[in-house]
Protein backbone atom coordinates (compact mmCIF):
# COMPACT_ATOMS: atom_id res chain seq x y z
CA UNK A 1 0.00 0.00 0.00
CA UNK A 2 2.60 2.06 1.15
CA UNK A 3 4.59 1.53 -1.77
CA UNK A 4 1.71 2.24 -4.24
CA UNK A 5 1.25 5.57 -2.93
CA UNK A 6 4.87 6.41 -3.54
CA UNK A 7 4.51 5.09 -7.40
CA UNK A 8 0.96 7.92 -7.52
CA UNK A 9 3.25 10.40 -5.50
CA UNK A 10 6.37 10.25 -8.17
CA UNK A 11 3.74 10.05 -11.43
CA UNK A 12 1.70 13.26 -10.38
CA UNK A 13 5.61 15.01 -9.34
CA UNK A 14 6.92 13.84 -12.92
CA UNK A 15 3.94 15.01 -14.70
CA UNK A 16 4.43 18.64 -12.72
CA UNK A 17 8.01 18.66 -14.07
CA UNK A 18 7.31 17.64 -17.94
CA UNK A 19 4.10 19.78 -18.81
CA UNK A 20 5.13 22.32 -15.81
CA UNK A 21 2.45 24.89 -14.56
CA UNK A 22 0.45 27.69 -16.77
CA UNK A 23 2.21 30.56 -17.16
CA UNK A 24 0.16 33.50 -15.55
CA UNK A 25 1.65 35.86 -17.23
CA UNK A 26 0.28 34.81 -20.73
CA UNK A 27 -2.14 37.50 -21.85
CA UNK A 28 -5.42 36.52 -22.12
CA UNK A 29 -7.59 34.78 -25.09
CA UNK A 30 -4.11 35.90 -26.88
CA UNK A 31 -5.52 39.33 -27.41
CA UNK A 32 -8.54 37.82 -28.73
CA UNK A 33 -12.46 38.08 -28.45
CA UNK A 34 -14.62 36.01 -29.86
CA UNK A 35 -16.83 37.66 -32.45
CA UNK A 36 -20.11 39.30 -33.65
CA UNK A 37 -23.69 38.17 -35.10
CA UNK A 38 -26.26 39.91 -36.14
CA UNK A 39 -29.52 40.34 -38.61
CA UNK A 40 -29.26 43.02 -41.43
CA UNK A 41 -32.47 44.23 -42.06
CA UNK A 42 -34.38 46.89 -44.34
CA UNK A 43 -34.69 50.06 -42.30
CA UNK A 44 -37.96 51.04 -43.57
CA UNK A 45 -39.38 47.57 -43.58
CA UNK A 46 -37.85 45.68 -41.06
CA UNK A 47 -37.09 42.60 -43.03
CA UNK A 48 -34.55 40.81 -43.47
CA UNK A 49 -32.13 41.25 -46.14
CA UNK A 50 -30.29 38.44 -47.65
CA UNK A 51 -27.11 39.10 -49.80
CA UNK A 52 -25.94 41.52 -47.94
CA UNK A 53 -21.63 42.02 -47.82
CA UNK A 54 -20.47 42.47 -44.09
CA UNK A 55 -16.43 43.42 -43.98
CA UNK A 56 -14.88 44.56 -41.28
CA UNK A 57 -11.71 47.16 -40.98
CA UNK A 58 -7.99 45.82 -41.85
CA UNK A 59 -9.23 42.92 -43.57
CA UNK A 60 -10.02 41.20 -39.89
CA UNK A 61 -13.32 39.50 -41.65
CA UNK A 62 -16.09 39.42 -43.76
CA UNK A 63 -19.65 37.58 -44.43
CA UNK A 64 -22.78 37.26 -46.09
CA UNK A 65 -25.97 37.93 -44.85
CA UNK A 66 -28.31 34.11 -45.04
CA UNK A 67 -31.76 34.17 -46.01
CA UNK A 68 -32.69 35.28 -43.05
CA UNK A 69 -30.60 37.98 -42.94
CA UNK A 70 -27.89 36.77 -40.74
CA UNK A 71 -24.15 36.59 -40.10
CA UNK A 72 -21.36 35.57 -38.34
CA UNK A 73 -17.50 36.58 -38.20
CA UNK A 74 -15.84 34.92 -36.00
CA UNK A 75 -12.54 35.14 -34.41
CA UNK A 76 -11.47 39.18 -33.96
CA UNK A 77 -8.76 40.76 -32.55
CA UNK A 78 -9.48 42.84 -29.22
CA UNK A 79 -9.62 47.13 -30.05
CA UNK A 80 -11.57 49.14 -32.43
CA UNK A 81 -13.46 47.88 -35.83
CA UNK A 82 -15.59 49.38 -38.38
CA UNK A 83 -17.99 47.40 -39.50
CA UNK A 84 -19.51 48.07 -43.28
CA UNK A 85 -22.68 46.69 -44.44
CA UNK A 86 -23.48 46.92 -48.22
CA UNK A 87 -25.42 45.23 -51.02
CA UNK A 88 -26.58 47.17 -54.50
CA UNK A 89 -29.92 48.86 -54.68
CA UNK A 90 -29.01 50.06 -50.71
CA UNK A 91 -27.03 53.16 -48.92
CA UNK A 92 -23.65 51.58 -47.18
CA UNK A 93 -23.54 51.67 -43.79
CA UNK A 94 -20.85 51.42 -41.40
CA UNK A 95 -20.70 51.05 -37.66
CA UNK A 96 -18.12 50.98 -35.12
CA UNK A 97 -17.56 48.85 -32.63
CA UNK A 98 -15.38 47.52 -29.73
CA UNK A 99 -13.93 43.92 -28.77
CA UNK A 100 -12.52 43.03 -25.80
CA UNK A 101 -10.08 40.69 -24.85
CA UNK A 102 -12.16 37.15 -24.22
CA UNK A 103 -15.35 38.67 -24.76
CA UNK A 104 -18.32 36.35 -25.99
CA UNK A 105 -19.82 36.63 -29.02
CA UNK A 106 -21.39 40.58 -29.68
CA UNK A 107 -24.22 40.85 -31.29
CA UNK A 108 -24.45 43.59 -33.88
CA UNK A 109 -27.64 44.25 -35.98
CA UNK A 110 -27.21 46.33 -39.26
CA UNK A 111 -29.77 48.31 -41.36
CA UNK A 112 -29.29 49.31 -44.85
CA UNK A 113 -32.13 51.85 -46.56
CA UNK A 114 -33.52 51.54 -49.96
CA UNK A 115 -32.18 53.51 -53.10
CA UNK A 116 -34.24 56.17 -53.29
CA UNK A 117 -34.35 57.86 -50.48
CA UNK A 118 -37.63 59.30 -49.90
CA UNK A 119 -37.32 62.41 -47.26
CA UNK A 120 -39.78 62.81 -45.83
CA UNK A 121 -41.09 59.11 -46.03
CA UNK A 122 -44.30 60.05 -43.87
CA UNK A 123 -46.97 62.48 -45.33
CA UNK A 124 -49.66 63.29 -43.31
CA UNK A 125 -52.23 66.20 -45.15
CA UNK A 126 -54.51 66.59 -42.25
CA UNK A 127 -57.77 67.95 -42.58
CA UNK A 128 -57.05 70.62 -44.96
CA UNK A 129 -53.47 70.54 -47.06
CA UNK A 130 -54.06 68.67 -50.80
CA UNK A 131 -50.71 69.17 -51.65
CA UNK A 132 -47.18 67.93 -49.98
CA UNK A 133 -43.43 67.02 -51.31
CA UNK A 134 -41.09 64.58 -50.51
CA UNK A 135 -37.04 64.17 -52.06
CA UNK A 136 -35.10 61.57 -53.68
CA UNK A 137 -31.98 61.31 -52.58
CA UNK A 138 -29.51 58.79 -54.85
CA UNK A 139 -26.55 58.10 -52.55
CA UNK A 140 -25.02 55.50 -55.07
CA UNK A 141 -22.38 55.68 -56.96
CA UNK A 142 -24.60 55.26 -60.46
CA UNK A 143 -27.63 57.23 -61.98
CA UNK A 144 -31.11 55.80 -62.62
CA UNK A 145 -34.77 56.10 -63.25
CA UNK A 146 -37.57 56.34 -60.69
CA UNK A 147 -40.99 55.89 -61.22
CA UNK A 148 -43.85 55.64 -59.04
CA UNK A 149 -46.69 54.07 -58.50
CA UNK A 150 -49.92 54.28 -55.69
CA UNK A 151 -51.78 52.29 -54.21
CA UNK A 152 -55.51 54.45 -53.60
CA UNK A 153 -57.27 55.84 -56.70
CA UNK A 154 -57.01 59.35 -54.22
CA UNK A 155 -53.64 59.28 -54.56
CA UNK A 156 -51.67 60.98 -57.59
CA UNK A 157 -47.84 61.98 -58.13
CA UNK A 158 -46.19 64.23 -60.29
CA UNK A 159 -43.96 64.01 -61.73
CA UNK A 160 -44.44 60.10 -61.63
CA UNK A 161 -41.31 59.33 -63.28
CA UNK A 162 -37.35 60.87 -63.95
CA UNK A 163 -34.12 60.57 -63.85
CA UNK A 164 -31.90 60.71 -60.79
CA UNK A 165 -28.38 61.76 -61.05
CA UNK A 166 -25.87 60.47 -58.66
CA UNK A 167 -26.62 62.53 -55.28
CA UNK A 168 -28.81 65.08 -56.94
CA UNK A 169 -31.93 65.72 -55.05
CA UNK A 170 -35.18 65.08 -56.86
CA UNK A 171 -38.70 66.65 -55.95
CA UNK A 172 -42.02 64.72 -56.06
CA UNK A 173 -45.42 66.62 -55.03
CA UNK A 174 -47.78 63.93 -53.90
CA UNK A 175 -51.71 65.13 -54.30
CA UNK A 176 -55.09 63.93 -53.17
CA UNK A 177 -58.38 64.21 -53.94
CA UNK A 178 -60.29 65.04 -51.13
CA UNK A 179 -63.91 64.23 -53.28
CA UNK A 180 -63.26 60.24 -53.12
CA UNK A 181 -62.61 59.53 -49.43
CA UNK A 182 -65.19 60.57 -46.46
CA UNK A 183 -63.31 59.16 -43.44
CA UNK A 184 -59.55 59.03 -41.84
CA UNK A 185 -57.38 57.32 -45.08
CA UNK A 186 -54.26 56.16 -45.21
CA UNK A 187 -52.43 54.46 -48.82
CA UNK A 188 -48.92 54.27 -49.99
CA UNK A 189 -46.64 55.70 -52.70
CA UNK A 190 -43.99 52.92 -54.01
CA UNK A 191 -40.80 54.25 -55.62
CA UNK A 192 -38.88 52.23 -58.08
CA UNK A 193 -36.44 52.69 -60.11
CA UNK A 194 -33.67 50.85 -62.39
CA UNK A 195 -29.86 51.47 -62.91
CA UNK A 196 -28.98 53.93 -66.26
CA UNK A 197 -25.46 51.80 -66.17
CA UNK A 198 -26.15 48.13 -64.71
CA UNK A 199 -29.78 47.82 -65.37
CA UNK A 200 -30.16 46.54 -61.92
CA UNK A 201 -33.60 46.83 -60.26
CA UNK A 202 -33.13 48.42 -57.03
CA UNK A 203 -35.33 47.66 -53.65
CA UNK A 204 -38.58 49.60 -53.84
CA UNK A 205 -38.99 53.05 -51.46
CA UNK A 206 -42.10 53.76 -50.28
CA UNK A 207 -44.03 57.06 -49.02
CA UNK A 208 -47.06 56.60 -46.38
CA UNK A 209 -49.64 59.02 -46.98
CA UNK A 210 -52.70 60.26 -44.35
CA UNK A 211 -55.27 62.09 -44.07
CA UNK A 212 -58.75 63.14 -42.62
CA UNK A 213 -61.73 64.43 -44.13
Amino acid sequence: MKNQFFSILFSCVFLLVVYGCPDHNTPPCNNRGDGIFGTVTNTSTGAPIQGAEITLSGGQGSAVSGSDGKYFIKNLLAGTHQVQVQKAGFAGNNESIQISACDPDKQVDLKLTCLPYATPANLDFGTSMSEMTSTLANFSNEPFVFYTSTDRSWIAVYPSNGNLGIGQPYSITVSIDRTKFTGNVTGLVTVNATSLVTGLTLCPTTIAVSAKP
